[in-house]
C-alpha cells in the first residue's frame, strides 16, 4: 500500500481507468432506461460532468501532484494526505451517482472535496517551493474548482435557470482542461524531444517560441470562452480556426515530433496531442451540424462536445504523464 500511494499518479490513473468503463456503462445503460435509479434526472448533465470533473480532473491530479515534485525539487504528495485527496474523489462519484436520492446539497458539498483538496495540495507544494513559474498551474485549479461550484449552485437553484450556468460550466471546464494541455504541452514536448535528439547526436532540434506560445493560451482561453457562451458564432469560428492554425499547426510542426517515430515513449505524447487536434476539427464540425439538425438543442450538442472535447484532452493528460 505504501507504494500505491508514493505518487498521485498511480491510484488516479488505476482508479481512473476502472472509473471510465464503469461510468460508460452506466451511460450506456441509461440511455436504453436501465440504469440505476440513483442517477440524477439530467443524464446528460450527469455523463458530462462525471467525464470531466470524475475522469478528466483526476487524470490532472495524477499528472501534476506527480509532476510537481519535480518542478520544485519538494517529495511528491504521498502517504495519508494523498489517501484523503483519493477517498474525496471517490466520495464525489458515490455522491453524483446518488443524485437522484440524495439531497441536492449533500450531493453538492461531497462533490466539492475533491477539487478542493486539489487546489490546496497543489497550491501548497507550488508555493511552498517557490516555484513562479508555477502559479498559473494553481490558477488552472483554482478555477476546475470554481466552475465545478458553478455547476452545483445552477443544480442548487442559486442562479437564474435561464442562464443555464450548469451548461455553461462544463464547457468552461472541458476548454480549461485544454488551456492547461497548451501550457504543460509546450514545456514537456519540446523538452523530451530535445533531450532524446542530443543523445542520438542530431543537431537540428526542436524550436519554441514564448509569443507563439502565449499567443497558443491566448487564443485557447478566447475559443473557450465564446464557445461556452455562444458555440455557434462567428467569434468562435474565427478564434477557433486561429487556434488550430498556430496552437495545433504552426507550434506542433516546430517542435519536431516526426523525428522521434523510432523512440515510442517520446513520439506518443505528440500523437496525443495530434489527436487532441483532430478530435477539436471534428467537435467543432459537430457542434455545427447539431446545432442545426437539432434546432439548438442544449442535450443533443452538448453531449456531441463532451464527447469529442473529452476524448482528446483525456487521451493527451495521460500522454503527458507518461514520462513525468
Amino acid at each position: 500500500m505504501s507504494n500505491f500511494l508514493s505518487y498521485a499518479f498511480r491510484p488516479f490513473f488505476l482508479l481512473n481507468g476502472i472509473f471510465a468503463v464503469v461510468a460508460m456503462a452506466i451511460w450506456v445503460s441509461a440511455l436504453h432506461g436501465v440504469g440505476p435509479a440513483t442517477l440524477p434526472v439530467n443524464i446528460t448533465y450527469w455523463h458530462g460532468h462525471e467525464m470531466l470533473v470524475g475522469f478528466v480532473m483526476a487524470a490532472i491530479a495524477g499528472f501534476i501532484l506527480s509532476a510537481v515534485a519535480t518542478w520544485t525539487g519538494r517529495p511528491a504528495l504521498q502517504g495519508g494526505p494523498l489517501a484523503l485527496l483519493v477517498l474525496a474523489w471517490l466520495a464525489g462519484r458515490l455522491a453524483m451517482g446518488m443524485g437522484g436520492v440524495l439531497p441536492s446539497t449533500w450531493v453538492a458539498v461531497l462533490d466539492m472535496l475533491f477539487p478542493v483538496l486539489l487546489v490546496v495540495f497543489v497550491a501548497r507544494e507550488v508555493f511552498g517551493g517557490g516555484s513562479k513559474r508555477n502559479y498559473p498551474i494553481v490558477f488552472i485549479t483554482v478555477l476546475l474548482a470554481l466552475f465545478n461550484f458553478l455547476y452545483h449552485a445552477s443544480e442548487l437553484g442559486l442562479v437564474p435557470l435561464a442562464i443555464g450556468a450548469d451548461r455553461i460550466a462544463l464547457y468552461l471546464m472541458i476548454h480549461l482542461a485544454l488551456l492547461l494541455i497548451t501550457v504543460i504541452a509546450g514545456r514537456i514536448v519540446p523538452s523530451f524531444t530535445a533531450n532524446w535528439m542530443k543523445a542520438q547526436g542530431q543537431e537540428r532540434l526542436p524550436q519554441t517560441s514564448v509569443l507563439l506560445d502565449r499567443l497558443s493560451i491566448l487564443l485557447t482561453v478566447s475559443t473557450g470562452l465564446f464557445a461556452s457562451i455562444a458555440p455557434v458564432s462567428l467569434a468562435t469560428g474565427v478564434t477557433w480556426l486561429l487556434q488550430q492554425l498556430l496552437c495545433m499547426g504552426l507550434r506542433l510542426s516546430r517542435w519536431r515530433s516526426l523525428a522521434t517515430t523510432s523512440e515510442p515513449s517520446v513520439v506518443c505524447v505528440a500523437c496525443g496531442l495530434f489527436l487532441v487536434a483532430t478530435w477539436l476539427c471534428i467537435a467543432r464540425l459537430l457542434d455545427l451540424w447539431l446545432a442545426v439538425s437539432c434546432n439548438g438543442s442544449a442535450s443533443c450538442a452538448d453531449h456531441g462536445r463532451y464527447g469529442f472535447h473529452g476524448a482528446g484532452s483525456n487521451n493527451t493528460c495521460g500522454a503527458g504523464s507518461y514520462r513525468a
